[in-house]
């Protein structure tokens, strides 16, 4: 067995077998979602992955813009060791519909792709009050185009070819500095949903609530404003492994709508639940 844990109250001690792969720990560090405290013992991994993993142990979504498949396929690998989740559009107008289908943490754009160019997107996304913080990535190396990159509202720029460590860096600093963002969801007038501490909080006193009910409610907030498949809920709450329940999903909504109000989570007959948080 490649990682062996002892689970405390407050605590998780790992022991890593110095063979462990970077996939498996950005997996196994996903998984751990209140961990307070990490001891590693015969740890021959590099450091910085161990920080940025613990730093971003709330798995962090990235829709990546990039026409060239081998350099998209390069990015995914190493971002998704670091525990990122990443989604890939090859062209603008494919970007365009997805940041519409899902919410992200971040964007990585390139500007010259097919359809619609990388900084047309995003001055799309912005004049419709799209915050998400965004780093273009292109070969354009003038300042013109630099220019325009800032007008049209990105947070960083690199060129290409790009080091993929200082990548890491910047988005490093870019989630730290925008992470206040998402540290609470407001629910209602004094309730609210902390990300940190995964938990719902009514003026200030948490509530006690299942781990299925906090994943589901971290589902409809992050596809607030959309429609979310029973599909989706099925392959957010339950493994492969494991059986689903129709009778519980129901169950589970019944107890969100008592927090946040039945209106807000609209019951779409054969389709889903359209969520208006």
């Amino acid at each position: 067995m490649d990682i062996v844990t002892v689970c405390k109250t407050s605590a998780v001690m790992i022991e890593i077998n110095p063979i462990v792969t970077k996939s498996t720990m950005a997996f196994f560090f996903k998984v751990l979602s209140k961990i307070k405290i990490i001891v590693f013992y015969n740890f021959t991994l590099n450091k910085k992955l161990a920080l940025f993993l613990y730093h971003d142990f709330m798995i962090r979504k990235i829709l990546l813009l990039e026409d060239d498949t081998l350099f998209s396929s390069t990015l995914e690998d190493f971002l998704s060791e670091y525990g990122f989740e990443v989604d890939i559009a090859s062209d603008g107008e494919e970007a365009l519909e997805l940041s519409f289908q899902n919410r992200y943490d971040l964007y990585l754009f390139d500007i010259n792709v097919p359809k619609l160019d990388g900084i047309s997107l995003l001055q799309s996304l912005r004049e419709q009050d799209d915050t998400i913080p965004t780093i273009f990535l292109t070969s354009y190396k003038d300042d013109e185009t630099l220019k325009r990159c800032f007008k049209s509202g990105c947070d960083d720029y690199l060129k290409k070819p790009v080091d993929v460590e200082e990548l890491l860096l910047r988005i490093d600093a870019i989630l730290k500095r925008v992470g206040g963002i998402r540290k609470r969801f407001k629910l209602e007038d004094e309730i609210y949903y902390d990300f940190e501490k995964r938990q719902v909080f009514d003026r200030d006193k948490p509530l006690s609530l299942s781990l299925k009910i906090i994943l589901l409610l971290e589902l409809f907030i992050e596809k607030n404003g959309k429609i979310v498949t029973p599909y989706e809920i099925i392959q957010k709450l339950w493994s492969s492994s494991e059986e689903y329940s129709e009778g519980s999903i129901r169950l589970y909504i019944s107890k969100i709508r008592e927090i946040v109000g039945k209106e807000k989570i609209k019951n779409l007959k054969k389709i889903g639940y359209e969520i208006n948080l």
